[in-house]
């Protein structure tokens, strides 16, 4: 959060990436009007003319987490909020197990330390990165002419059409106040858009 403090009145030591931080994101919207049955007549200028394809990309890559340890009892005495856990200076792997995209499993927690029960924890702010997202979204529609001034829409449109599953943060408070391990540390346990769906539509223009 904004406000919070590891130590009262020393914000250096939450020095860090904001929480909005994306370091790479891409997003376009496209429209095309697809150049078919132009100069046809008949049923087949009827079925090949009028369509048009759209849709939007949205890429990034993920947001900050900001690992944490529960809070002692002679911390809470003191405002601290929150408490880091330690790095472990023995761990040379990936923070990030599986590129990524094992939820049951994102977090390495072999690269952290639990801090004592007086330490704050030299753990940076905001150091891991969750996971990123990419959602596409096309449609695709006909308007065929009824009269010269009135005309009919068919649209089809789909939500996450790749249905790729872009998942929420991981679980962060890593350790509990005593040192233990917590049950679901790292581990992921939502999605952040939902499953491919499909959307018809039939509109009336005059």
């Amino acid at each position: 959060g904004g406000g919070r403090q590891k130590i009262p009145y020393e914000p250096s030591a939450q020095w860090g990436l904001s929480g909005y931080h994306f370091a790479h994101a891409l997003n376009f919207n496209y429209s095309y009007e697809i150049p078919l049955g132009q100069g046809l007549g008949g049923l087949a200028g009827i079925l090949l003319s009028g369509w048009r394809t759209s849709g939007v990309v949205n890429m990034r890559t993920g947001q900050p987490q900001n690992p944490t340890q529960s809070i002692s009892n002679p911390q809470r005495d003191l405002a601290v909020n929150p408490r880091s856990p330690n790095v472990n200076p023995n761990f040379h792997g990936e923070v990030v197990l599986s590129g990524g995209r094992d939820p049951n499993a994102y977090i390495n927690l072999d690269a952290y330390l639990p801090s004592g029960t007086f330490e704050f924890g030299n753990l940076g702010r905001n150091t891991l990165i969750g996971p990123g997202s990419m959602t596409w979204n096309p449609a695709i529609a006909k308007r065929s002419s009824l009269t010269e001034s009135v005309s009919l829409e068919f649209r089809t449109e789909f939500f996450n059409v790749l249905n790729r599953a872009n998942f929420g943060p991981p679980a962060n408070n890593l350790f509990n106040a005593s040192g233990a391990k917590v049950g679901n540390a790292g581990t992921i346990n939502s999605t952040s858009n939902t499953s491919r769906q499909v959307q018809f539509a039939l509109k009336l223009l005059w």
